[in-house]
């Protein structure tokens, strides 16, 4: 009976290993907290989103040894944020505008950092750390913040892509919620005193 036992644990331990050296592509999916208001009456805003990260890698798969494969986006992390992003502006009375238009206010984000990290001891810990720098401007005053996030998940087996891509997804949430919810952002293009 032990041999058989082990002989199926052993082939788990290989499955496992086995997947953590194919590269991974995640879907990207924020859940966001919209909040609906009429603050932006209508204001119409161009808005501009830049990925400035030096790699478009969003990290490493896990492996028993540490960092096996790469885990890319299903698309680009650019084009995800500025969806999301039109729709919170849009909940909140905004209209955005397609480039080149004129506009009354205008917002830039640049995504300084995003990144999926794994660090071992007794668990696996899994970090999604982000920044996202934005600047609004309107009437030739400007208002700009750097926004940043960090979440930890710890799980006791050697992560599947499955835990890998919500773990992902959780980090993107908190990071655009962490910026949605400047209440500042918004009111500087809405021209209100901030």
């Amino acid at each position: 009976m032990r041999p058989i036992t082990t002989a199926i644990i052993a082939s788990v331990i290989v499955q496992l290993q086995g997947c953590a050296y194919s590269p991974q592509q995640a879907q990207l999916a924020a859940s966001i907290r919209t909040m609906k208001s009429d603050m932006g009456a209508n204001t119409s805003v161009s808005l501009k989103v830049v990925d400035d990260r030096p790699s478009k890698s969003l990290g490493r798969r896990a492996d028993t040894f540490g960092p096996a494969a790469e885990i890319s986006a299903d698309q680009e992390l650019d084009d995800v944020i500025r969806g999301e992003l039109v729709k919170s502006l849009v909940a909140r009375g905004f209209k955005v505008v397609s480039s080149g238009e004129t506009a009354d206010a205008a917002l830039k984000l640049e995504i300084r950092h995003f990144e999926y990290t794994m660090s071992q001891g007794w668990t696996f810990g899994l970090h999604v750390t982000g920044a996202i720098k934005a600047y609004a401007s309107r009437d030739g005053k400007i208002y700009e913040k750097l926004y940043r996030s960090t979440i930890e998940e710890n799980v006791a087996i050697v992560p599947t892509a499955a835990t890998n891509e919500k773990v992902i997804n959780k980090g993107l949430s908190n990071l655009l919620n962490e910026m949605l919810e400047d209440d500042a952002l918004f009111k500087s293009l809405a021209n209100h005193r901030y």
